[in-house]
This record gives C-alpha cells, sequence and structure tokens, in this order.
C-alpha cells in the first residue's frame, strides 16, 4: 500500500472509532440521566402522585415507576449496543496496524498517527 493510501485509511479508521465512542459515551449519558431523575426521591402530593421537577406536572407513582423502568430497559439496550460496536470498531482498527502499513512519513507508526487524529471522548479511557 502507497503511503497515501495508508495515510488515507488511518485517517478513516480514527474518525470511524471516535464516532462508534462518541454514541456510545451519549447513550452513557442518556442512561445516567435517566437513572439519576429514577432515583431522586420524589414527594407525593397529596393526591398520592409524584410532583415531577421543573414544574411539569403530575403523574401517577405506578404509571412513573414502570415508564422510567422501561426507558431505562431501552436505554441499557442502546447502550451496550453502542459500546459493543465502539470495541467492534477499536479491535477492527487495531487489526489493521499490522506489518503491512507502512509508517507514516517514513517514521511515524500508523498506530500513533491513528491516535493523533482519534477525537478525545469523556469515557476515552475505558474503550481499549
Amino acid at each position: 500500500m502507497s503511503d497515501d493510501n495508508n495515510h488515507k485509511l488511518v485517517k478513516e479508521l480514527a474518525t470511524a472509532v471516535s464516532t462508534q465512542a462518541q454514541v456510545a459515551n451519549r447513550m452513557w449519558l442518556a442512561l445516567m440521566t435517566v437513572a439519576l431523575f429514577a432515583v431522586l426521591p420524589h414527594v407525593p402530593t397529596k393526591s398520592g402522585n409524584l410532583s415531577l421537577p421543573f414544574s411539569l406536572g403530575e403523574v401517577n407513582a405506578m404509571w412513573f415507576h414502570r415508564v422510567v423502568f422501561a426507558i431505562l430497559v431501552v436505554l441499557a439496550v442502546a447502550f451496550a449496543s453502542a459500546h459493543a460496536q465502539q470495541i467492534r470498531s477499536q479491535t477492527l482498527a487495531q487489526g489493521s496496524f499490522s506489518a503491512s502499513l507502512s509508517r507514516v512519513g517514513g517514521h511515524i507508526h500508523p498506530r500513533e498517527f491513528f491516535d493523533m487524529l482519534r477525537a478525545a471522548t469523556a469515557l476515552h479511557g475505558f474503550d481499549g
């Protein structure tokens, strides 16, 4: 492979892995936000309903917990899927940095170049 093709491949892999990491991080933040909202203490009103924050009104406690649980399940599955895809893309990128890829510019290893191109994310250290 030519240096230009190597350079292009490394850039594309860095962009793809960064995108997958950002999606997984967004799912994680959504999951944690809903979980926090679910476990915060809710003071029942005189009618027995739960008062929602930000003056959103009142809801039946039983329905609130059922709906929040369903949302948490959906977000947990979405996060697991996004995280698995992120790990999969990271593994694919790692596997492509074999001896067949030549050094970029003659002296930069493709893995080092990949790390420089990759977008930083909040949970970057957890993805491998």
